[in-house]
């Protein structure tokens, strides 16, 4: 007799501080949680909920607990690589901490779609909590869980975030066929590969699935001999940034090649608009005012390239200096005022209504903007060949790019480590 197949089982995972309600949410989903166990204690139920199906509901030990999530990095990357989305309960009470902050860009970092519930009684004010959590763009729920509580708010916030993401086009989308190959090609220090992929990666290797499709991944190191022993060539060849010098210098030019950054701006629409942004480069000048911009501060850390390498690189194609500010979040409208270029350096996160928003904010406000990835291949000279594969497809036309002035890719690292921001 043939079997028929139930619906996929939807793992979510429910973070936190310790004593935040993660046990009683749990229980007001339909889990048949013991409360009365050890504090902290990790659990994990299978429920059926409305409109969702079977949920797998994972709750990791306490974030400030000292075997917490973020301790050992492999099994938090493990974990939040197998969420299909994600929970984080805040207590009113408690508040806002470095906690919040560091479990929220963990989570925003895997991509995964996530749901803010605050813990809340009745006449308990979280105003200033709620403020902050709309600066970052997070999907904010209320519930009482000093006792089991009614789901419904938080099952329709899950389902509509789960339907934002889902609504994402595939990855690779009229670039491959079925049966045909992908080479993805990344830095020779990540060894261990298998155990370290990224969110992006990971997405990237299902869309492949998804279309009948193969991944190869392949060090850096390795490429040149795999690429000569290779029986025939992949269809396409898509590679970290800081392999590009070595890449394109292997891959015939008439073979698509791309970055993973630009494959993603493509993904959420806004390709076309960063390509058009990064025209504007040609025509800085010293004294000109940069923007660099993300949807949310979150991703705005001491070491990211909106620090660092980006302004850099740009001080390096002007010749001269030019004036950097930051802006992410509510921030954004007055940040792009008298903005000459708006660059939004923001790899991580694939938060589509987010992103379109920030892309018709600089639009209204008649500031041109472009990414990270768009605007590195526009400086070292590449962006050309990067974009081909999209305006091969029609998407849009070749850009504008002045070659006199670009960069070496061989000598990246020497002009992004000068003095930035």
């Amino acid at each position: 007799m043939k079997t028929t197949k139930g619906p996929k089982e939807l793992v979510v995972g429910v973070f936190g501080r310790r004593m935040t309600g993660k046990t009683n949410l749990m229980a007001s989903l339909g889990a048949d949680v013991n409360g009365a166990g050890e504090p902290g204690a990790a659990e994990e139920a299978v429920v059926r909920v409305k409109g969702l199906g079977p949920v797998r509901l994972i709750k990791p030990l306490g974030l400030d607990d000292e075997r917490a999530l973020g301790i050992k990095s492999t099994q938090s990357r493990d974990l939040l690589s197998r969420l299909d989305a994600a929970i984080l309960v805040i207590d009113a009470s408690l508040g806002w901490s470095d906690y919040e902050r560091f479990l929220l860009s963990k989570i925003r970092f895997s991509e995964n779609p996530e749901v803010v519930v605050i813990n809340r009684c009745a006449d308990e004010s979280c105003d200033d909590l709620e403020r902050k959590l709309r600066q970052f763009g997070s999907r904010v729920v209320h519930m009482d869980l000093d006792k089991v509580a009614d789901p419904a708010p938080l099952i329709t916030a899950l389902i509509a975030e789960l339907h934002l993401h889902k609504d994402l086009p595939n990855l690779l989308d009229g670039l491959v066929k079925e049966g045909e190959s992908v080479w993805l090609v990344v830095p020779s220090g990540r060894k261990n590969y298998h155990h370290q992929i990224e969110p992006h990666e990971y997405h990237l290797k299902l869309d492949a699935q998804k279309l009948a499709a193969s991944l190869d991944v392949v060090l850096e190191a390795d490429f040149a001999s795999a690429w000569e022993k290779a029986s025939s060539p992949p269809r396409l060849v898509i590679c970290d940034h800081e392999v590009l010098d070595h890449v394109q210098r292997l891959v015939p030019r008439n073979l698509p090649l791309t970055t993973l950054d630009i494959l993603t701006d493509r993904q959420r629409g806004e390709l076309a608009t960063f390509v058009q942004g990064a025209e504007t480069i040609k025509s800085l000048k010293a004294g000109d005012r940069i923007l660099i911009t993300s949807s949310s501060d979150l991703e705005i850390q001491p070491d990211d390239h909106s620090r660092n390498e980006m302004p850099s690189l740009l001080r390096t194609w002007v010749r001269g200096d030019l004036e950097f500010s930051l802006a992410s979040g509510e921030g954004l409208e007055s940040g792009l005022d008298g903005v000459d270029l708006a660059v939004r350096c923001e790899p991580t996160t694939h938060d589509r209504a987010d992103g379109l928003s920030d892309v018709e904010v600089a639009r209204r406000k008649n500031v041109p903007i472009t990414s990270y990835g768009v605007a590195f291949a526009y400086v070292h000279g590449v962006l050309t060949r990067l974009v081909k594969p999209f305006v091969s497809l029609g998407e849009f036309s070749a850009p504008d790019v002045d070659l006199t002035r670009a960069l070496p890719l061989v000598l990246h690292d020497e002009y992004s480590s000068m003095a930035s921001m």
